[in-house]
C-alpha cells in the first residue's frame, strides 16, 4: 500500500461535507473534546494549541474553553466561517510543511488512514474518500516519514474513532445498504436511542510525535 494515494472518489458522492460539521455540531464536540483530553494526558500544563486543518474550528472552541492559548490554521476555499475565532487560512505549501519543523511540545496529527480495513474494503467508496475535499489520502507511513524529516521523536500511532449516534451511524450507512441500515435507523428512533452518542472507528488513525528539549 503506498504511502500516499489520490482518492479518486466521484464528484457528486453524498457522503457529507462541511454542511454536516453544523448538522452534527453536538457529536463533534464529543469527539474533539476527547482529543483534547488526550492531548492533556500527554502534556498536563496548559500552553499554546495550534489545530492546522481546523475545518469550522471545533478543536479551537474546545481548546478556548479549557483555557489555552489557541489558534487554527485551515486550508483556502469556498469554505464556511471557522467558528470561535483564532482561525487564519493559508495553504499546505505556506504553513503545513513548516508546522512540523517548527513544532515544540507534542504533535498529534489525525488523519483518515487508506491503509485501514475500511478503506480496503470499500475503495472508491470510503466514506473518507472525498475528492473535493481529501485531495490526497495517507497510511501510517507518511506521518512518520514527515516526523523523521522535521527531527521529531516518533511516538507511534494507532487508529482512532469519532462519535456518533444511534441514528448518525444508520443514516451515512444507507448508501451502502439501504433498506437494512434504513430500518435500523427507524429502530433507533423506536427505542429512543436515536441520540445516544457512542465512539466508533470510521477509518481514522492518530500520530504522535514529541520534540525533546
Amino acid at each position: 500500500m503506498p504511502p500516499l494515494r489520490r482518492c479518486a472518489g466521484r464528484r457528486d458522492d453524498p457522503k457529507g461535507g462541511y454542511a454536516n460539521y453544523f448538522l452534527d455540531g453536538e457529536i463533534n464536540t464529543r469527539t474533539f473534546q476527547r482529543r483534547l483530553r488526550d492531548i492533556e494526558t500527554r502534556s498536563p500544563r496548559l500552553g499554546r494549541l495550534l489545530d492546522v486543518g481546523c475545518a469550522l474550528g471545533d478543536l479551537v472552541i474546545a481548546a478556548s474553553a479549557a483555557g489555552w492559548a489557541r489558534r487554527g490554521w485551515r486550508s483556502r476555499g469556498p469554505r464556511p466561517r471557522p467558528r470561535g475565532g483564532g482561525a487564519r487560512r493559508c495553504t499546505w505549501a505556506t504553513c503545513g510543511g513548516s508546522t512540523c519543523r517548527a513544532a515544540e511540545g507534542i504533535v498529534r496529527i489525525v488523519t483518515p488512514n487508506v491503509a485501514g480495513l475500511q478503506a480496503r474494503l470499500l475503495g472508491r467508496w470510503w466514506f473518507h474518500c472525498k475528492r473535493d475535499q481529501h485531495l490526497a489520502c495517507f497510511s501510517p507511513v507518511t506521518p512518520r516519514r514527515a516526523v523523521a524529516a522535521s527531527g521529531l521523536r516518533w511516538s507511534g500511532w494507532r487508529p482512532t474513532g469519532s462519535y456518533v449516534t444511534g441514528s448518525y451511524a444508520p443514516n451515512r450507512l444507507r448508501r451502502y445498504a439501504r433498506l437494512p441500515f434504513a430500518w435500523l435507523g427507524s429502530a433507533s428512533r423506536r427505542l429512543s436511542v436515536a441520540s445516544a452518542p457512542f465512539c466508533l472507528c470510521v477509518g481514522e488513525m492518530e500520530a504522535w510525535a514529541l520534540r525533546d528539549p
